[in-house]
């Protein structure tokens, strides 16, 4: 028996290529209120039959479930695209010519340190290849950004992107963020930072460090930031040459673990960021 009364359920979204096999979650967030405030708890949905034909043509539809034990709804909203992505992110020869990762701060100055954000990209499930701000003196300011640079032959270029995932892991002192905000660079040209790891305390004018170069992507999330899991994220198609997430720690945490971003229009790689080219 459900001790609190749930009130609400978290709306999420899907992205799916034409004939694709459409996966919808087991469990949803549901809010519930609490003592003080309200209490997310994943619940079981029972998900109403999609129709075989609403996945063989390009457009946008809602599925709709139960959730089991309340008489509440969940909603999906789907958009089925006939326009195949390419993966913008991933560098996974490491290649000084191609994508370039960055982060403001790293965990990689001590040297027996294995945290490295080239690992952000690199197209690897791999747990223990990823990046990590830790620090045993972790920095009063609770933010960091993580991103990357889109290059081809060592040149820097623009991309058109629609979708994302990002994957946290947690472990002893380390989680999700509480803040995760997506950013494109709208600022003047530049080239990759030379501290492309720790870009804010060892190249402090380098244009990324300028809050009014970037410019916050509103986008659509299929559950809520945790560790642990790939989030799925959709957003209108903007066009960059770089773009970031910028996050700040709990205030229960000293420092969050890593992530991996790859950008393409399939979810596959459990540590990195993925964007779509359409």
């Amino acid at each position: 028996m459900l001790a609190s009364k749930p009130v609400a359920v978290a709306k999420s979204s899907r992205l799916v290529a034409k004939g694709q096999t459409l996966e919808l979650p087991a469990k949803v967030p549901v809010y519930f209120t609490g003592k003080s405030d309200y209490e997310v708890k994943d619940l079981a949905v029972d998900w109403e039959a999609v129709p075989a034909e609403n996945l063989t043509k390009a457009g946008e539809f809602t599925v709709h479930g139960r959730v089991l034990g309340t008489d509440l709804t969940a909603e999906v909203a789907v958009r089925v695209t006939d326009k195949l992505g390419e993966n913008l992110s991933d560098n996974p020869d490491f290649d000084d010519d191609s994508n370039r990762s960055f982060a403001s701060a790293t965990n990689d100055i001590d040297p027996n340190s294995h945290d490295r954000v080239d690992y952000v990209n690199d197209g690897s499930d791999d747990e223990t290849r990823r990046w990590t701000n830790w620090s045993p003196t972790p920095s009063e300011n609770p933010e960091v950004s993580v991103g990357v640079i889109f290059r081809e032959n060592g040149k820097i270029v623009e991309r058109t992107v629609a979708e994302g995932s990002i994957r946290f892991f947690a472990d002893g002192g380390t989680d999700a963020p509480s803040k995760l905000v997506l950013e494109r660079y709208v600022g003047p040209e530049f080239d990759s930072p030379e501290y492309y790891s720790n870009y804010q305390p060892y190249d402090p004018e380098h244009p990324f460090n300028t809050p009014s170069n970037w410019e916050k992507v509103e986008y659509r999330a299929d559950q809520e930031v945790q560790a642990g899991t790939d989030i799925h994220v959709t957003f209108a198609p903007v066009k960059a040459k770089a773009m970031r997430w910028r996050m700040d720690r709990k205030q229960t945490r000293r420092v969050w673990l890593s992530l991996k971003w790859p950008l393409s229009h399939q979810v596959k790689h459990l540590k990195t960021i993925q964007l779509l080219n359409f």
